[in-house]
């Protein structure tokens, strides 16, 4: 995916600076920087492991100073959070079978 971006940025940058855009050539150079720091942090983020958290999100809070409260509004709730809490859900045993059926 990188590579395509890469090839497409690069592309528009050259048919900008042949129309003589260097305005918008330098836009596209800044977009290809840009895309090359988001692909060495997904390297570096591969590279650290699974479980490794990236410095800028590792303690993270919100506003108001709550943890738990960001790490949720983050996507990183557990269980009932995600609306896996107890009880019997589509699936759940004796769900799919009438009484009295045997």
């Amino acid at each position: 995916m990188h590579l395509k971006r890469l090839a497409k940025l690069e592309a528009i940058r050259a048919m900008l600076l042949e129309k003589g855009n260097e305005t918008a050539a330098e836009r596209a150079a800044l977009l290809i920087e840009k895309e090359d720091a988001r692909y060495q942090s997904q390297v570096e983020r591969i590279i650290a492991g699974p479980g490794k958290a990236r410095p800028e999100e590792a303690g993270a809070k919100n506003a108001d100073g709550n943890e738990a409260e960001a790490a949720a509004a983050q996507g990183e709730g557990k269980g009932a959070a995600k609306g896996m809490g107890k009880g019997k859900g589509k699936g759940a045993k004796g769900d799919d079978q009438d009484e009295g059926e045997e």
